[in-house]
């Protein structure tokens, strides 16, 4: 190497450049950046910083300089690429810094030992010009190939800004693109011919990943609206794979399928419905718990509707032996019976109708948790279902939701005998969908009944005796 004034950064650059730094992994059997960190860190040992060589994979080291003394917490970070490529390739001499009409010439000049350069002459002088906050040279290893060098870095340093000195034409770039290699697995669920409904085809999924990474949404995020590059302040590109990878598509509102999540209200409350079984999950790890925790929020989202249909169905209840009383007054007259029926109903406050508005309010939450839950990937079971988006194969899941329905119609009868028989013939018919219902939604049904048996008890109990 030849005698260099290494405090001038023209003539650093030409050292710099004669030292050969070939990315050993872009050329087998090149020399790679262990003789210019050697060099990097000697400079700045020289000029009172702290060096710290970090070589997480041999023979590919990586040089951090800072400056010592700060009266300021704040960092600032210079980082530069140390290794270049190949230079069989390169007209002339590669490792000789040839001087032309102001110009330096060699391998790596421009990508980026001109940079680096700058950046070691700029950092020690803003040192001995007295900067209050500490200086952080980072001259990294692989920027040409796959960024072990800053990706180490980043692990031991951190700064307030960060300036990278990427030949840029003497441009200022706010934001540049960079690149991520990813995996991406698809999950299907086979099933007979016969029953496809209860499979899910992952080359169908794919065609709509594919339709997303290439010339969908996705694609237009990333590529931006003007003619450079620019992310955009705190925006960042999520990948999502393996299981439910295009139900988080939807989340984004990237996708939108037929029938499932739609750009509605009823969209809006199955992506709320799963943000909050999703939530509970990452919390508990047990989808079974998790969604015992969705009808725990339901029900408390419901409770003052409930609690007026409970009430108002045990008030008519409890009325009951005086509407017999006018049944047999009136039984050959139905206005009067009419009449005398509202007025008692009014006597005592109660709204026959006041049971009606919940349980239209509970059956689009039950028909949208239906649609949610059956296109959802669990990837495991809860006790004896082996996945909740499927019918429980043992019916367990069926036969508590008859007893806990007959329980609460029980409770809510007060011994009416012909009450309980209607209900007990209209859930009899309705068990024949719940056959056919996802597990975890046979799971929220019925344990939503048991907690609405709860309520009922402490309303009955609540209710003063009816007087005579």
């Amino acid at each position: 190497m030849s005698n260099y004034n290494l405090d001038d950064p023209v003539e650093l650059l030409c050292a710099l450049t004669e030292i050969n730094s070939v990315n050993s992994t872009l050329v087998p059997g090149a020399p790679g950046e262990s003789e210019i960190a050697t060099f990097i860190g000697k400079w700045f040992t020289d000029r009172g910083f702290e060096v710290t060589r970090l070589e997480g994979t041999p023979g590919r080291p990586s040089i951090v300089a800072c400056s010592k003394g700060a009266t300021s917490s704040k960092k600032i970070m210079l980082n530069g690429h140390i290794d270049t490529v190949t230079i069989a390739s390169y007209d002339g001499d590669g490792c000789k810094a040839v001087r032309k009409d102001g110009n330096v010439y060699g391998r790596g000049t421009f990508d980026m030992k001109g940079g680096l350069a700058g950046q070691m002459i700029a950092a020690h002088r803003a040192v001995q010009q007295g900067i209050t906050g500490q200086v952080i040279v980072a001259a990294v290893s692989d920027e040409e190939h796959g960024n072990i060098g800053t990706e180490e870095v980043l692990k031991h340093f951190t700064a307030d800004v960060g300036v990278v000195a990427e030949p840029t034409m003497l441009g200022l770039t706010v934001a540049h693109k960079g690149f991520v290699w990813f995996d991406l697995t698809i999950n299907g669920l086979a099933a007979h011919g016969s029953r496809h409904d209860l499979g899910i085809d992952a080359i169908t999924k794919a065609g709509y990943a594919l339709v997303a990474f290439g010339e969908g949404p996705l694609e237009g995020r990333l590529v931006g609206r003007e003619g450079e590059v620019r992310l955009g302040p705190g925006e960042i590109l999520r990948v999502y794979g393996g299981q439910n990878e295009l139900v988080r598509f939807h989340v984004e509102g990237l996708l939108s399928f037929p029938g499932l999540f739609s750009p509605n209200l009823w969209g809006q409350l199955s992506l709320g419905l799963l943000w909050i079984m999703e939530a509970a999950y990452r919390f508990t790890g047990n989808w079974g718990l998790a969604i015992l925790f969705l009808t725990l929020v339901v029900r408390l989202l419901l409770w003052p509707l409930m609690h007026q249909q409970f009430k108002s169905m045990a008030e008519i209840q409890r009325l009951q032996p005086l509407i017999q009383k006018i049944n047999e007054k009136y039984k050959d007259d139905p206005n009067k019976r009419a009449e005398a029926t509202m007025k008692l109903y009014q006597e005592h406050r109660v709204n026959p109708a006041a049971g009606c508005l919940p349980l239209l309010i509970q059956m689009p939450i039950l028909f949208i948790l239906w649609k949610v839950i059956a296109n959802y990937e669990f990837g495991q079971g809860f006790l004896w279902i082996p996945d909740l988006a499927l019918p429980d194969p043992y019916y367990i899941l069926p036969v508590l939701y008859v007893a806990s329905t007959f329980l609460s119609t029980w409770l809510s009868a007060h011994g009416n005998r012909d009450l309980i028989r209607q209900s007990l013939f209209m859930n009899l018919i309705f068990v024949f969908l719940v056959l056919q219902f996802p597990s975890g939604v046979t799971l929220y049904w019925v344990l939503s009944t048991l907690i609405g048996l709860v309520q009922q008890w402490l309303i009955n109990k609540s209710l003063a005796p009816l007087k005579a």
